[in-house]
């Protein structure tokens, strides 16, 4: 139920090239897409011009709904990514890391496929009283009157104990990245 609700929610590709051109990257990087999913960010880099771009995600059938689009995609975990030390410029994660337990491991397999002075950017929810709204109104009876939210109820109450956990401790996560050997910027 959760990747049907993931892949009928709409994504803005117009949103997402817009998120990815704040980090004012040089599109000759070669990428490495988190938990790419449907692919909306694979697509944002491609409309970027950026040529190398590699997704990896752990569900094999989000990865064949995009076996046709031309992307390199790998069908594996954050913690054992299939690439050479080194072998990406920028590593990007939308959304995504919210979903890892064992964030120290991650950071360390991120560090590993990242060149010498890679760029590592993420995007993650954040403990706001816009989102603690938007997050009562998803779990009220009222999403069930709008399709996209009711999408969006689906995929939070099947996330809620990593999301919740994720909000709590988000604040340890920038410690973390700093002690993985990331500069904050």
């Amino acid at each position: 139920e959760w990747e049907v609700a993931y892949r009928s929610v709409e994504h803005n590709l117009d949103d997402r090239i817009a998120k990815i051109r704040e980090f004012d990257l040089d599109n000759s990087m070669r990428v490495l897409d988190l938990g790419c999913g449907a692919g909306i960010d694979l697509e944002a880099f491609r409309a970027l011009g950026f040529s190398t771009v590699f997704g990896i995600d752990i569900s094999h059938s989000l990865l064949q709904a995009l076996r046709d689009s031309g992307f390199s995609m790998l069908n594996c975990d954050v913690y054992d990514i299939a690439l050479q030390d080194g072998a990406v410029d920028l590593v990007y994660g939308n959304n995504v890391l919210h979903h890892f337990r064992g964030l120290e491991r991650a950071m360390a397999e991120i560090r590993r496929v990242l060149r010498p002075g890679g760029i590592f950017c993420c995007a993650e929810p954040r403990a706001t009283m816009f989102r603690r709204l938007v997050d009562v109104i998803t779990l009220s009876p009222f999403a069930k009157m709008s399709k996209t939210l009711n999408y969006r109820r689906i995929i939070l109450e099947e996330e809620m104990d990593d999301y919740q956990q994720w909000l709590a401790g988000q604040d340890q996560f920038f410690g973390l990245v700093e002690r993985a050997g990331f500069k904050m910027i």
